[in-house]
């Protein structure tokens, strides 16, 4: 657990090298953990029937981040009732009205740069996705963003990689103790929702926001959301989608910068949508979308994807005991010689070819209970970056990063540094 907490990607390709693509991890706090990226076993462990497994014992480590009702926490009934109320705010023609947020966010965050300045991209993600889920899911005010981004800011950092793998660190010493500061800042979070909620509550016309969806919508039988599930929906929402997108946005501009001709046709591409490129341009572009899912390849915002054991499983013709956890290894899997080219090699051309089996590549997981909100996240990925290189030429300080472990998702050592070489 302390190598799994402090270098993830190093552990798993030590166990790799030295056990091959299925083994089993033994751990003091969760037991057997039987880890695979053979894509038949992965293939085996996404197309289970229904029931086969659980998905609360596996993440209930979450739980003091995203609450009780999370989706991570949820099975059977209850995961599909509230999955199928919340797919269509994350899908479709809703999707496609967040865009001009997240361009605006990143034209914000451009404003701050001066020609000549070292930016940190890690922290100015941050900055950027924190104000799109204050206004695509909070459906925060201008004057009112501020003061909720530092809210939301203060959990995020609270939220260390000790506390989150070793739950008894999460005791409350105090006010200065990691376990204190997590606390505050979560029920601050809280009190922050709870206040979001109630004024939603007397709109009479629900808003474009999440949060005043969720307060609106109603299940097949007519029932509304509770306070308390929307609280946790927002939770789950935030801590999904706030450190995946830091992370993915970092790596992608750390890969196309050490890829001067990848960049290159990516600019050009960019530049052939016009000079104000608009969001659902950016999100259709062929060749950044190729460069997007090649970076969530060599390190995708979820490195594995668990279940707990629940009735009888084969896994590659061995039976897996109940209450056993499996965990399909995604970094792994996307770096297999035998599925992909020169896996250590960033090559968005692979990515214009046929479409990659989804048991080789999964970065938002998979199966049945694939992230909801993967298309979102895709494309905030590709709208971020595109507005971000259409406006500015960067160079990279250090072509070398060293992965380290924010919490859930692995990011950059120190962040991405660049020099803001020009605007356009």
């Amino acid at each position: 657990m302390w190598k799994w907490t402090r270098d993830p990607l190093g552990f798993l390709e030590e166990c790799h090298r030295d056990y091959g693509k299925t083994f089993t991890l033994r751990s003091p706090n969760v037991g057997a953990i039987v880890t695979t990226c053979d894509p038949v076993a992965v293939k085996e462990i996404f197309t289970a029937p229904q029931g086969t497994f659980l998905s609360r014992p596996s993440n209930e480590i979450l739980k003091p981040i995203v609450g009780e009702n999370s989706l991570f926490l949820l099975d059977g009934e209850p995961h599909r009732r509230q999955k199928a109320l919340q797919f269509p705010m994350l899908n479709g023609s809703t999707l496609r009205g967040y865009g001009d947020v997240m361009v605006s966010a990143t034209q914000r965050e451009l404003s701050r740069w001066g020609v000549g300045e070292t930016v940190n991209i890690q922290q100015a993600a941050e900055r950027i996705s924190i104000e799109i889920i204050c206004k695509v899911v909070y459906g925060v005010a201008d004057s009112e963003l501020e003061s909720a981004a530092d809210t939301i800011r203060r959990l995020t950092h609270a939220l260390t990689p000790k506390l989150l793998f070793f739950p008894a660190l999460r005791t409350d010493l105090g006010a200065w103790s990691p376990g204190g500061k997590l606390k505050r800042a979560f029920k601050d979070v809280q009190s922050l929702l709870g206040e979001l909620i109630s004024e939603r509550r007397k709109q009479h016309t629900p808003g474009t926001d999440i949060l005043s969806m969720l307060v609106h919508v109603q299940d097949e039988e007519g029932e509304h959301l509770s306070d308390a599930e929307i609280a946790d929906h927002l939770l789950t929402l935030l801590n999904a989608g706030h450190e995946t997108t830091t992370s993915a946005l970092s790596w992608l501009i750390h890969h196309l910068h050490k890829s001067p001709d990848h960049l290159d046709r990516l600019r050009e591409e960019i530049e052939s949508l016009g000079p104000n490129p608009d969001s659902l341009a950016l999100a259709k572009a062929p060749w950044l979308a190729a460069c997007s899912s090649e970076s969530l390849r060599l390190v995708p915002t979820i490195l594995s994807v668990g279940r707990t054991v629940h009735h009888p499983f084969e896994l590659l013709g061995t039976e897996i005991p109940v209450g056993c956890r499996v965990m399909a290894a995604a970094y792994l899997s996307h770096r297999m010689e035998d599925d992909w080219e020169q896996p250590e090699q960033y090559n968005p051309t692979r990515f214009l070819r046929e479409k990659p089996s989804p048991y080789v590549f999964y970065p938002f997981g998979g199966g049945a209970r694939t992230c909801i909100g993967s298309r979102f996240a895709e494309m905030e990925l590709r709208v971020i970056a595109g507005t971000l290189l259409s406006r500015t030429r960067l160079t990279l300080l250090d072509p070398g990063a060293e992965p380290v472990r924010k919490s859930v998702a692995v990011v950059p050592r120190g962040g991405v540094d660049v020099v803001v070489e020009s605007r356009c």
